[in-house]
């Protein structure tokens, strides 16, 4: 039997992405909500699907529905409210990042697991998506590396417009986009010592930060004048995460989890909360940002 799958946030810009991992794994999209009704792509993966833009109405028919994955693309500040949701749904949680908003929502998720979903004979998981690991060469470095990195994901004038660009549902360009690159810098090069903003805006940053087993200058651009652009320099040596190998990055993730090689929800902490403590420093120019594009248009 497929693995019976439902998601919220199924219009959104990442969607797609997870309906055509859950179709290469085998599994079954059998319900979707989201508030808009433009969701016509499901056709293209599910044309079956139930799709619902009214929650209690999604609430009941998920309930007649043995669900076995519960899949989040909803605008990050929902993703708490989600996740709980989702976890007294079904067993497996699957959450786009950023999984959270701050390190104390993913504190109190923790507490929910451990009190409320952790039995003798069963318990519930929350997977985060984390692309970068999944493609990241398979090698360990020991100390001493020096890395350069330059991620641009240019980004079109409807992003300004959309949840996306608002720091108050998104956290802003290193919540958005960033958060992926340092949980992938943490993960390969070890713990945090330190780290410096040289600056930000709500389209680019640029930043160093110290760990373990490298030093790292990086920066991270959505603007649309740039060509898009994921290289880690290390040592003189170039990994680029072009977007072929990106193609297929949520199929491998969704691959590791169905074969028990998910991620722990909690190794995220680190990276959450630098960027917490990034976002506190730069807070006044991301939200005049912000107020600006509202007014003016979409170059600052």
């Amino acid at each position: 039997m497929p693995k019976l799958y439902a998601m919220v946030g199924g219009a959104g810009y990442v969607a797609p992405k997870h309906m055509e991992a859950i179709r290469d794994t085998g599994g079954q999209l059998s319900l979707i909500f989201d508030p808009n009704d433009s969701i016509g792509i499901v056709d293209s993966y599910f044309p079956n699907c139930m799709v619902y833009n009214q929650w209690y109405k999604f609430h009941k028919a998920i309930q007649q529905i043995p669900i076995d994955y519960f899949v989040i693309c909803s605008p990050n500040n929902h993703h708490m409210f989600h996740i709980e949701y989702g976890l007294s749904m079904a067993d497996n949680v699957i959450c786009e990042k950023p999984l959270v908003m701050d390190a104390g929502e993913l504190e109190d998720l923790e507490i929910i697991i451990d009190t409320a979903y952790s039995y003798p004979r069963k318990s519930k998981t929350v997977y985060p998506i984390l692309q970068l690991r999944d493609l990241m060469p398979g090698r360990e470095l020991t100390k001493g590396n020096m890395v350069d990195v330059k991620y641009h994901t240019p980004r079109g004038f409807w992003y300004t417009q959309s949840w996306k660009f608002n720091p108050a549902a998104s956290g802003g360009l290193l919540m958005n986009i960033g958060i992926h690159l340092f949980d992938f810098l943490i993960y390969k090069f070890g713990p945090v010592f330190s780290y410096e903003l040289d600056y930000m805006n709500g389209f680019s940053a640029a930043g160093y930060i110290e760990l373990a087993r490298a030093k790292v200058k990086w920066e991270v651009s959505i603007d649309p004048d740039l060509e898009p652009r994921r290289e880690f320099n290390v040592n003189g040596e170039t990994w680029t995460f072009n977007n072929d190998r990106f193609k297929n990055a949520h199929t491998l993730a969704y691959e590791n989890i169905l074969e028990g090689r998910g991620h722990d929800y909690l190794s995220t902490m680190t990276s959450l909360k630098m960027v917490n403590r990034m976002n506190d420093m730069a807070k006044a120019r991301l939200w005049s940002d912000y107020e600006h594009m509202q007014l003016k248009g979409w170059k600052i």
